[in-house]
């Protein structure tokens, strides 16, 4: 957990990982053999949010709940649609958000739904606009391609109203890609971040 500052109001911003486990097998993952399908139970969140809310409200903060994995997308539609509402109830008149770290492979329009009802903002990663690039670093966990699969999930986002931004990790193979990236994004309507990705 951290405290974000800003000019405006203080947020205090609490990472959730509702589940460890993942269907994509990034080349550069961290998590390696850490992938678990556990999934966090509600009663442990809902716990979680009291003191994160009673945390925030003593200290005048808003609070920016950030969904992250793993793939977090794997708990499904109904988790996020319970786990909105049980922090939602918890809120009082600390002002709440939420956004969410996906693939963007399994953007269900149920799941959508979802965040978007939330006004959840997206955070998609996609390493270039060109597949054949994209599919070798972030092949599925079958090592099939998942660029057309993101690229829909961006766009249907996009089509429900969510505020989508792209997540480019940046390697010596796809640094010279970043342009037509940007030109990417541009044209879809949605921000481009770059994560620098070095070996360790």
């Amino acid at each position: 957990m951290e405290v974000k500052t800003s000019r405006a109001r203080r947020t205090f911003n609490v990472i959730v990982e509702p589940t460890a486990d993942c269907n994509l097998g990034c080349a550069y993952c961290y998590k390696g053999a850490q992938k678990s399908n556990f999934v966090l139970g509600m009663e442990v969140l809902r716990q979680m949010a009291i003191g994160a809310l009673r945390y925030a409200a003593d200290h005048d903060f808003a609070c920016e709940f950030i969904w992250h994995g793993g793939e977090p997308t794997l708990a499904g539609s109904s988790y996020f649609r319970d786990a909105f509402r049980i922090i939602e109830d918890l809120s009082g008149d600390v002002t709440v958000s939420h956004s969410l770290q996906t693939n963007g492979t399994l953007l269900t329009p149920e799941l959508l739904d979802v965040l978007a009802t939330a006004h959840v903002q997206l955070g998609i990663g996609l390493d270039s606009a060109q597949p054949s690039y994209h599919d070798q670093s972030r092949p599925s966990v079958d090592r099939q391609s998942s660029h057309a699969r993101i690229v829909s999930g961006l766009r249907s986002a996009r089509s429900k109203g969510i505020d989508v931004g792209v997540l480019m990790s940046i390697t010596e193979a796809n640094a010279h890609m970043v342009e037509e990236m940007f030109n990417f994004c541009r044209q879809e309507g949605v921000r481009l971040g770059l994560n620098p990705s070095v070996p360790t």
